[in-house]
C-alpha cells in the first residue's frame, strides 16, 4: 500500500518542476531512502527520470507519458 510521505501544493500549472524537490524531500521527512517512488505520468521529462534514477537506493521512475 502506497503512503504519501511528501506533498506539495502551488499555483503553478505545470507540476513538473516539483518532482526533484519532493524526492528531496523523503529523507528529511521519513530519516531514510524510500525504496520506490511513484509520480503521476505528468511529471515524466528526461531531467525527472535522470534524477530518479540517481536517487541511491531507490527503485522509482515517474509513469510514462500518457498517449494522446
Amino acid at each position: 500500500m502506497p503512503i504519501i510521505v511528501a506533498a506539495e501544493l502551488s499555483n503553478q500549472a505545470p507540476g513538473v518542476g516539483s518532482f526533484i524537490h519532493l524526492i528531496d524531500l523523503v529523507p528529511s521527512n521519513c530519516e531514510q531512502t524510500p525504496k520506490a517512488a511513484l509520480a503521476a505520468a505528468g511529471y515524466f521529462v528526461d531531467a525527472n527520470v535522470r534524477r530518479a534514477h540517481a536517487a541511491e537506493g531507490c527503485n522509482n521512475e515517474p509513469g510514462p507519458p500518457r498517449q494522446r
